[in-house]
């Protein structure tokens, strides 16, 4: 009796990883593919239009060969459609335009876990284009008092202070409402402000350090950060480091 072969599944060959231009462009098109998507969600919400349209269209039909007007207001369309034919068709038209939105979510919630992989491996690159990488509201910090301000202040030059870790210079730029825009000289306003989001920050302790040194309590941005933690790293409450 033949031995029978015995074949052994195999993992598939990992993709190609892609150059920084083929994932720039990828990234492109993921962004342009959301921009759609997004549109298509909140035409979504105007399902109730298609619905009466359709009553419309029925009542005008059932009314063929009769004398006077069909009805134009939504009161007597349901009268002349009748009760139970206008819930019946009114859920029908929700639950189509639900179950569409269903889909447009997975899709989306697939595009941006695969926008940030894709991020991960690319950096924002400087240019020429002046680009907001992010906005501080003015009401932000209102809970600190008359030091709203200066933490508003800091939680910009927070994101200019990540701006440089990365060889890139920002400025800030006071907004109407008492907050903060940060802006940077970017190649590609939308590419690189995105990348930007899932680029590395600055060390723990080093952005504890300096919100010290900008006599800011980090615990106002981050209140999880453990108690004692500059104790344990050796930091002091005025932007320095304690001797070893």
């Amino acid at each position: 009796m033949d031995t029978p072969v015995k074949i052994e599944e195999q993992a598939p060959a990992p993709a190609p990883a892609l150059t920084e231009e083929e994932g720039r462009e990828a990234l492109r098109k993921n962004l342009t593919r959301a921009g759609e998507l997004c549109i298509a969600y909140e035409r979504l919400y105007e399902w109730r239009v298609a619905f009466l349209a359709e009553v419309t269209e029925k009542v005008k039909a059932a009314r063929q060969g009769r004398r006077g007007k069909a009805p134009t207001t939504e009161k007597g369309l349901r009268k002349a459609l009748g009760e139970e034919a206008w819930i019946a068709l009114e859920k029908q038209h929700y639950q189509r335009a639900e179950d569409a939105q269903k889909v447009i979510r997975a899709e989306q919630d697939a595009l941006k876990e695969a926008r940030g992989s894709l991020c991960k491996t690319l950096k924002p690159r400087a240019g020429k284009v002046w680009a907001t990488v992010r906005w501080i509201y003015g009401e932000a910090y209102r809970s600190q008092g008359y030091g709203a301000e200066k933490y508003t202040r800091h939680a910009a030059q927070q994101v200019v202070d990540d701006l440089e870790h990365l060889g890139l210079s920002g400025e800030i730029i006071p907004t109407q409402d008492g907050g903060f825009d940060v802006v940077a000289l970017l190649e590609d306003a939308e590419l690189d402000v995105e990348i930007f989001r899932f680029a590395p920050n600055i060390s723990l302790d080093e952005w504890v350090r300096r919100c010290w040194k900008a006599q800011c309590n980090p615990r106002v941005y981050s209140p999880f950060l453990p108690h004692g933690y500059e104790e344990k790293n050796g930091l002091d409450f005025f932007g320095g480091r304690k001797a070893p």
